[in-house]
């Protein structure tokens, strides 16, 4: 039945989104490789010039944390590159395949939309994850919890926008799978360091194909009770079944 793989019909849609977000994935870990291995001081430079902006300076003095956040920019910049791979891997591939499980044309428009709001808005999430850490609460796995559930909530907005996936069910299938996933990579990270561009690798790829999955899942339990109205476009709308049947 390989042939019926990209059907995306019946069991073959949990697979398809499975897969996909593996690839995502496996997509960030190569952007990943690829900052390890090219020089990247520019960019730790930048940002600190910018944490070094008085609008910015001034509150971490306030919180006494500027000097321990300055100390630590060379971790804000490998934290904000992670960010950035994981939401263009991710974002474009479940973008992807959300377009491909539906009856109009796929359009690349739209999955590039996701995809760099994706990536803008995973760096804003891990900077912020950054900051908690090293500001507010300094406690790795707490503030790695938060971080990768906010990164989940964030993939499930960005997916709903201009696509069948409703925001709610979106946001939903996000937390959780931000939340499963988060534990998942936070055990396979904790290997041996000699591991850890390995575990990188294997955390990087089930965190995508987790969060592909739920996601999937959630919106399909829901999709049960609902009825969608595509065409024409003036009056597409998703109608609750159980409410009409219900009406009638």
């Amino acid at each position: 039945g390989h042939e019926k793989f990209f059907s995306q019909k019946g069991i073959y849609r949990k697979l398809n989104w499975f897969w996909f977000g593996a690839l995502g994935g496996l997509i960030a870990w190569f952007l990943y490789a690829i900052f390890q291995n090219i020089n990247m001081d520019w960019f730790a430079g930048a940002l600190e010039s910018l944490v070094n902006t008085s609008l910015i300076k001034s509150p971490l003095q306030g919180l006494g944390a500027f000097d321990n956040i300055s100390q630590n920019m060379d971790t804000l910049s490998y934290q904000v590159l992670d960010g950035i791979g994981l939401g263009f891997g991710l974002c474009f591939s479940l973008a992807l395949v959300e377009e491909m499980g539906q009856a109009r044309k796929i359009s690349i428009g739209r999955i590039l939309l996701r995809t760099f709001l994706g990536m803008m808005l995973a760096l804003i999430v891990f900077t912020i994850g950054f900051l908690i850490q090293y500001s507010v609460f300094p406690n790795a796995y707490v503030t790695g919890l938060l971080t990768w559930t906010m990164f989940g909530l964030v993939i499930g907005v960005v997916l709903s926008i201009k696509s069948t996936i409703n925001i709610g069910k979106g946001i939903l299938g996000g937390i959780i799978a931000g939340f499963v996933a988060f534990h998942l990579y936070y055990g396979v990270t904790k290997l041996d360091h000699d591991l850890w561009p390995l575990a990188k690798l294997v955390g990087f790829i089930l965190l995508g194909g987790i969060l592909g999955v739920i996601i999937v899942a959630v919106v399909s339990r829901y999709e049960d009770f609902e009825l969608e109205y595509v065409e024409p476009a003036k009056y597409r709308k998703i109608n609750p079944i159980s409410i009409a049947i219900t009406g009638a």
